[in-house]
């Protein structure tokens, strides 16, 4: 019976430690953008700043574009020329807390190619994904991931790799950063294990019979 406590108290510390809660620091549907109308080259994002190229603000519907969950606005990543949208906001983050990016992408009547970043402060690339869409590909998810090993401090980073006027299409942004563990759930794993070994030790032998 002590064994089995003690596993179960054990399984309960491993359940706290693994799973230190998101915060969702960024939700950006693009719906709340301009006046809800198309607006080509568009450069008046809430959460982001156009860093090369030019983007298009597209209503759902237009130039043959659907937005995610077929309303709203989403972003034509390449304008006229393949565009780059970085989040105004420099997130900072401490180390062992996990970065997740994701974001909807779709594909035009040809094929699309965009990439989806996390860029520290100093313009290194921390992590990357790419989102390589056929030719009328719907909307599909892709995720971006990061762990730091030391306190810094980075942007959201998106970049259609698609020269010309048709470009990937961007909606549903989200950002997630979760914490560190609390150090009261690593001393509770540590206890709970070690309350493990010393039920193991003491749980008597089996006697076997002559």
């Amino acid at each position: 019976m002590r064994t089995q406590t003690a596993v179960i108290a054990s399984l309960a510390a491993l359940s706290i430690a693994s799973t230190a809660p998101a915060v969702t620091v960024l939700n950006d549907t693009f719906n709340a953008e301009g006046t809800g109308a198309t607006a080509l080259a568009y450069t008046g994002f809430a959460n982001f700043n156009v860093t090369a190229g030019d983007v298009d603000l597209i209503k759902s519907g237009d130039f043959g574009i659907n937005c995610a969950g077929g309303s709203g606005l989403c972003v034509d990543l390449s304008g006229f020329n393949a565009g780059t949208l970085s989040t105004k906001t420099l997130y900072s983050v401490a180390a062992g807390q996990v970065i997740t990016l994701s974001a909807l992408f779709e594909g035009r009547s040809i094929p699309t190619n965009a990439t989806l970043s996390l860029i520290n402060a100093g313009g290194t690339v921390l992590a990357s994904t790419t989102a390589a869409l056929a030719a009328g590909a719907g909307f599909a998810p892709f995720v971006v991931s990061y762990t730091p090993t030391a306190a810094q401090s980075f942007r959201a980073v998106f970049r259609s790799n698609t020269a010309g006027a048709t470009g990937p299409v961007l909606d549903n942004v989200m950002l997630d950063i979760a914490a560190v563990p609390e150090p009261a759930s690593w001393a509770l794993l540590i206890g709970g294990f070690a309350m493990t070994g010393v039920a193991m030790r003491r749980r008597p032998r089996g006697v076997v019979a002559a």
